[in-house]
């Protein structure tokens, strides 16, 4: 249990330190990335990209280190064909995740700033879904660091 909780901060604080972007104030090329990585169904990947303070919570606190539940449970949203149906995909039944669009942050001046980043999820079955989360915007003294939370929680 130590072994995983100081894998899971060593992750996030190299993760951390490493994406800071020193002349971008739109997060789209990490979204993009994020995306890609839900495609290729890179779970380490994709926990990279994920909030420190989010996997926190989400991860450690209320799902007990149940990686692939937190996973999944990111990937829930509307069919695009019928939006009354709200639909939840696993990460291995995902075939495609595209990054739509980014919304605008809260309040430029809060560290953190949030802002919804929209993707469209498709699984094997042909199936498409909005699925909306939540982009972070850390300031740190070399410029902005960009991750990913779930909308809920």
């Amino acid at each position: 249990m130590k072994k995983i909780l100081i894998a899971l901060l060593a992750v996030g604080f190299i993760s951390f330190n490493a994406m800071a972007d020193t002349d971008a104030k739109k997060p789209n090329k990490l979204l993009k990335k994020f995306a890609t990585r839900v495609t290729n169904h890179d779970t380490k990947g994709i926990l990279v990209l994920l909030d420190g303070a989010y996997k926190q919570v989400q991860l450690i606190g209320t799902l007990e280190n149940d990686t692939t539940k937190f996973i999944n449970e990111l990937f829930c949203g509307y069919d695009l064909k019928n939006e009354s149906n709200f639909v939840c995909f696993k990460l291995s039944e995902i075939k495609k995740c595209s990054f739509w669009k980014c919304g605008k942050f809260d309040n430029e001046s809060n560290n953190p700033a949030y802002a919804s980043a929209t993707f469209k999820v498709e699984n094997y079955a042909g199936v498409k879904i909005k699925v909306t989360l939540v982009v972070v915007k850390h300031t740190t003294s070399t410029g902005f660091l960009f991750r990913v939370a779930g909308a809920v929680g």
